[in-house]
């Protein structure tokens, strides 16, 4: 079932699922920007050790470039990460960055670029170096795993996304848990 919903000259698509009783907002209709949404997840240091975080997600459009932006939040930290997903559509490319706001200079933490031949409706994405040595039993998340939002194939949800700092240590934002199942 698809529902619309006007609000300021926007438009807002709902989608219920008969199988799904909660709704989630994906995209607007005019791909312009949408209200953030509030979520929770998880911040991940190794297996089996994860913390919890909230974030919000919103949808931007700039030029031919579908950008999703995640303000990540913690009880310990506040808001202190952004993560933005940008798809360049005309490109087949997605570039994902890590920006640490809590820094006046430099927060830049990582960059990772993904290209498709061809968009599709299944999650996608990849393990790193570190999960094809070390993680034989797949307890560890993607290094980066997207999700396309609808089949418009514009705004892509991230599942999952390394963090890798200056000092050395790897870290995981868990942003999807359901998507990296079907990875």
């Amino acid at each position: 079932m698809k529902t619309v919903l006007m609000l300021l000259g926007l438009s807002i698509i709902f989608i219920t699922s008969c199988n799904n009783s909660t709704n989630e907002k994906t995209e607007t209709q005019d791909n312009s920007v949408s209200e953030p949404t509030e979520f929770t997840g998880s911040f991940c240091t190794g297996p089996n050790e994860y913390s919890p975080i909230t974030f919000t997600r919103e949808y931007q459009k700039s030029g031919d470039n579908f950008i999703t932006l995640y303000k990540i939040s913690s009880a310990e930290n506040g808001y202190y990460l952004n993560i933005t997903a940008t798809h360049i559509k005309s490109q087949k490319k997605i570039t994902v960055s890590v920006d640490d706001i809590t820094v006046s200079t430099n927060g830049h933490i990582s960059s990772q670029e993904f290209t498709y031949d061809e968009p599709s409706t299944q999650a996608f994405g990849y393990r790193g170096a570190f999960q094809e040595q070390f993680d034989a039993q797949h307890q560890l998340p993607f290094d980066l795993a997207l999700k396309f939002t609808s089949r418009d194939f514009q705004y892509v949800k991230i599942a999952s996304i390394v963090r890798d700092d200056q000092l050395g240590s790897t870290k995981w934002y868990i942003l999807d848990n359901k998507n990296l199942d079907k990875l």
